[in-house]
């Protein structure tokens, strides 16, 4: 009769934990980057779970100043767009005689 086969399944269990503890905590910190961004200048963070990743790597480095752990790549950086900015003002001053010529009007 064949006998079962005994499989020690410790590493794989130990390996399973130790990833999901690193997912764990690259979760944490971009969620935790996302809620301070979030409270302190009313927008999200444009960062992806690989930027957390690298954050998490960098922390050690940037223990007094966390937002340095950050890598500075196009979407993590704040964007502004020249052109539609341009428009905003112009779009305001053309608006802004007709809006005060109403204020006096009944």
């Amino acid at each position: 009769m064949n006998q079962p086969v005994q499989h020690d399944d410790t590493f794989e269990k130990l390996g399973m934990t130790l990833l999901f503890a690193v997912m764990g905590l690259v979760v944490v910190v971009w969620a935790g980057a996302q809620l301070a961004t979030l409270l302190a200048h009313g927008h999200a963070l444009q960062a992806s779970f690989n930027d957390a990743g690298q954050a998490v790597l960098g922390l050690k480095d940037h223990v007094g100043d966390p937002r340095a752990a950050w890598p500075r790549s196009e979407g993590a950086a704040p964007r502004s767009h020249p052109v539609l900015g341009s428009d905003r003002v112009r779009l305001g001053r053309r608006c802004r005689p007709r809006l005060h010529g109403l204020e006096g009007s009944p």
